[in-house]
């Protein structure tokens, strides 16, 4: 239940916002992750529909089941969240089998698809 001194934010969040937005409904922030930088106990932020490629890590949490910090599709099931990178180099390596070249920079430090030595047992 909410105090009356206590005073909670909503964040908004829009892909299409400029990139210097202050994270309010006329200006609001173009990821998620810069309204996590600064959400914190009771507040909500609200993401319109769009595709979010990113790793989201909130710097706050929520403290009780009253003072959550509360993360919502502006329109229910069309904000999606990814940390897929679109793939769009695709070329026909031969018949039915396409092939597209992946910088090993995109996956950071860890590269799940590289080259490892064969052991056999």
């Amino acid at each position: 239940m909410m105090k009356k001194d206590e005073v909670y934010m909503i964040l908004y969040v829009d892909t299409a916002a400029h990139p210097c937005g202050r994270g309010d409904k006329k200006a609001p922030f173009r990821t998620i992750t810069e309204a996590a930088r600064i959400a914190k106990a009771g507040d909500e932020v609200i993401v319109a529909p769009g595709i979010y490629r990113e790793r989201v890590d909130p710097a706050h949490s929520g403290t009780d089941d009253e003072h959550r910090i509360i993360y919502r599709s502006e329109i229910p099931l069309s904000a999606v969240i990814t940390g897929a990178e679109p793939v769009k180099n695709w070329t026909v390596y031969q018949d039915t089998v396409w092939c597209a070249h992946i910088p090993n920079g995109i996956f950071g430090e860890y590269n799940p698809y590289g080259v490892f030595p064969v052991v056999y047992r």
